[in-house]
């Protein structure tokens, strides 16, 4: 069996994989250098599964081929771009052997593929590829198990991503922060598991009442407090990435704080992308227009979720 996966990077360089074993893509996964090093990582883990095998070989597949022909994610920007791209892999390798995956098994190997690749990430990533456009409320329990529940938005809340055009190191800052873990050995260890259970439960359960509700002043309140008690806990733990001046200066910024109610990092944080919540939709253009001309590195992306 042959796969070969291609894309391109958003310089225009094109960038291909190919293998023929398991072991193969699990060298490709490995190699840092390897572009498409993850999506390697997810093919080696769809490979080893024994009900894909038999289903490819009831199908007499002699070679997959996918090409990534549209990217639309900032890439390394704590958008979690690597976990869409191990989704496509999975779901496209399925969909050629034919083989029906609930959206929950394809977040694991999805997930598995990026930790074959030396990301050290979580499940959170893989939910919005796997599930498809929404909102949805995570919980993670024993076990690793994970439940997804869809939040029905109950007003309109204007979301915008902005690409900070500064870079993070994503594995830098999920390996500096997991030195608290399993077990805290100090005072600021123990900020940080209360930081990442209690604390952001409770900023969970707050920004889905506010997505039912359809308040997005409520919304972008739970952010800057969430913004806040990262800021006061995390940054000692990788102050070389979580001090992230760009996302802090774009914060802070009086216009933007005129159009939105509130906002914070994303993802892992660090200098990669901001998410505000808009006043209105309006309000979530006009911050777009003017961050793309005040400053001309950075670029934004409006996301409205309607009412339901």
């Amino acid at each position: 069996m042959t796969i070969r996966i291609t894309s391109q990077l958003p310089d225009g360089t094109e960038v291909e994989v190919e293998a023929e074993s398991e072991d193969a893509l699990r060298a490709l996964a490995a190699n840092r250098d390897n572009k498409l090093c993850y999506a390697a990582g997810a093919a080696a883990e769809v490979v080893a599964r024994r009900e894909w095998a038999e289903a490819g070989a009831a199908r007499q597949l002699t070679s997959v081929e996918i090409a990534v022909s549209v990217a639309g994610l900032p890439l390394g920007k704590g958008l979690s771009s690597s976990a869409a791209l191990c989704v496509l892999v999975v779901k496209a390798l399925a969909a050629a052997a034919a083989v029906d995956w609930p959206p929950t098994l394809v977040m694991a190997i999805a997930h598995a593929g990026e930790l074959a690749a030396g990301s050290p990430c979580g499940l959170l990533d893989q939910i919005a590829p796997a599930h498809g456009p929404g909102a949805y409320r995570v919980g993670f329990g024993g076990e690793g198990k994970v439940t997804v529940e869809r939040v029905v938005v109950g007003g309109q809340i204007a979301l915008v991503v902005i690409d900070l055009g500064a870079a993070k190191d994503t594995r830098a800052i999920l390996e500096g922060l997991q030195q608290a873990y399993p077990n805290a050995q100090s005072a600021a260890d123990c900020a940080l598991h209360a930081l990442l259970s209690d604390k952001a439960r409770a900023f969970v359960a707050a920004a889905g009442d506010a997505l039912v509700g359809g308040d997005a002043r409520r919304l972008g309140k739970v952010l800057v407090e969430a913004q806040q008690a990262f800021d006061e806990v995390a940054i000692p733990m990788v102050p070389s990435e979580l001090a992230a001046p760009v996302l802090h200066g774009l914060l802070t910024d009086a216009t933007v704080g005129e159009l939105v109610w509130g906002g914070k990092g994303v993802g892992s944080q660090g200098d990669g992308c901001a998410q505000f919540v808009a006043r209105s939709a309006e309000a979530a253009e006009a911050l777009v227009t003017y961050v793309g001309e005040t400053y001309p590195s950075m670029s934004g992306l409006v996301l409205c979720l309607e009412a339901e």
